[in-house]
């Protein structure tokens, strides 16, 4: 299992994913309890929408490790794409409490409320308080990242986008 994870590794670096998920999926065939293994075959499915096989590999990294910060955001972001946002905000939630430095669980909060929670709303005064709550969330996640470099350009990202939309919205083209 160990040499058909790094298989997957030199596949990923070299970016053939499909290899890499094959690769991946015979390291957790052979041995379920190869950590990284799941991980890695986690983040794949999870960035080709494959929602289920996500949470299945990143719940069983839970499992393994159940105060891995990685998986347990990344078992939320697999089950809000299965649409069961109570659950990932559960796991949000608790990856906050294993470590309330991280900004990725305070931005996968608000990308929730922001995206999914408001949108079901049963009433406009309930879709503003959601939106309002992601806005918090997202200031949150940039206070926490605004000192870290890996997150630098999804600040940079989002916050551009929110210009955009917010002059798109005014129907102006100045900030």
């Amino acid at each position: 299992a160990p040499i058909y994870n790094t298989w997957g590794l030199v596949k990923l670096e070299r970016g053939d994913l499909l290899a890499a998920l094959q690769f991946f999926e015979q390291a957790r065939k052979l041995d379920p309890n190869i950590f990284e293994a799941q991980m890695n075959f986690g983040q794949i499915t999870l960035s080709f929408r494959g929602y289920r096989d996500a949470r299945e590999a990143f719940a069983q990294a839970v499992k393994l490790r159940p105060d891995d910060y990685d998986a347990v955001v990344g078992l939320g972001a697999a089950r809000r794409g299965l649409e069961q946002y109570d659950e990932a905000e559960k796991q949000y939630k608790r990856a906050i409490e294993l470590d309330s430095d991280r900004p990725d669980a305070y931005f996968n909060m608000a990308i929730l409320l922001h995206e999914y929670l408001s949108a079901q709303a049963d009433s406009q005064e309930r879709t503003v308080e959601r939106l309002k709550e992601a806005d918090r969330w997202y200031d949150t996640f940039v206070e926490k990242a605004k000192n870290n470099r890996a997150y630098a350009a999804n600040v940079d990202d989002v916050t551009r986008r929110c210009n955009l939309d917010r002059k798109k919205r005014r129907g102006s083209t100045e900030c």
